[in-house]
């Protein structure tokens, strides 16, 4: 193992988002964070810059690279339509062959996050001053709609004891609120069931469905993206789901992580509502007839007598 693949073994064991690339663009390495940040799989070949950079963002770096301008090194920035990234560029030598070896910062990502981190103690703040769940579920959506596409979403929730779903929540461009219906072998109950997260787009959705002896209900989706809701004993309760119509916003996995991210809050929400709910239920109805009890009438009775003060 010569000095340079040394060197590159080194640098795939840090976080940090790195590029090594020769004068002629030619990409030596690419660490897993910085494929992230230029959305590139893992099985996608790159042989230069030119293959996930356009031009104006490539004449960015040519203006800028230590190795291009011979500087040692280099702090710059790119900032076009897709990318607002920081780099600090080194130039290195190894074998009489030099390497613009830059650390990438994601400004957007930074962003992100932090918007990310916003949306979660939103949705917990939401939790404790909201009483209705139904109006539970539309703040949810207006908060999850800052960090995700959400044009199309609803949440679903299963109940296995009488084997039901039901969609207290569902906001799409074509289809209607469906009905409560029996857990049967759909997209959604396939999240229910398996607790998987799941990404289905037109390539895969035939086949898919087809593998899985699916039945497909309501308007078809160009992308589908459902992800379970667990209690805090890991039981599964329910999906949120976000689908698009429109072949210009496409889901991928990064969207997959955001709401997997953030639905173990809305879970954590929405379960704290229903507990609540379930005891005042309990409470003030009768569990034989469903008739309201004597603890609710004196309730009742009290705020009346209160508001007539």
């Amino acid at each position: 193992m010569n000095d340079i693949n040394k060197y590159i073994e080194i640098l795939d064991n840090l976080e940090e988002s790195f590029i090594l690339f020769d004068k002629n663009l030619r990409v030596k390495f690419i660490s897993q964070s910085s494929k992230s940040i230029f959305s590139i799989s893992n099985d996608e070949k790159i042989n230069g810059l030119e293959d996930f950079l356009n031009h104006s963002e490539l004449a960015g770096i040519k203006e800028s690279s230590p190795l291009l301008i011979d500087k040692e090194k280099n702090h710059y920035k790119i900032k076009t339509d897709r990318y607002n990234l920081n780099f600090k560029s080194t130039k290195i030598t190894f074998d009489n062959i030099s390497y613009d070896l830059s650390i990438i910062k994601d400004n957007n990502s930074i962003v992100a996050d932090n918007k990310l981190n916003n949306c979660i103690y939103k949705i917990s703040e939401a939790s404790h001053y909201v009483d209705d769940l139904d109006e539970l579920y539309s703040i949810i959506h207006k908060i999850l709609s800052e960090v995700i596409y959400t044009d199309n979403f609803y949440i679903a929730i299963s109940d296995w004891d009488d084997s039901m779903l039901h969609f207290p929540y569902f906001v799409d461009q074509f289809d209607s609120k469906p009905e409560s219906r029996k857990i049967a072998n759909g997209l959604t109950e396939y999240v229910c069931r398996t607790g998987e997260s799941i990404l289905v787009n037109p390539e895969q959705n035939d086949a898919f469905i087809k593998n899985k002896k699916m039945n497909v209900s309501g308007s078809k989706s160009i992308d589908w993206l459902g992800v379970p809701l667990k209690n805090n004993r890991d039981e599964i309760f329910g999906a949120l789901v976000i689908q698009s119509y429109d072949k210009n916003i496409r889901f991928t996995e990064k969207e997959e992580k955001i709401l997997t991210f953030v639905s173990d809050q809305i879970a954590m929400a929405i379960k704290r509502k229903m507990d609540n709910s379930e005891i005042k239920r309990k409470a003030y109805y009768d569990q034989t007839t469903g008739l309201t009890n004597k603890v609710l009438f004196n309730d009742r009775l009290e705020q009346s007598m209160h508001d007539a003060e």
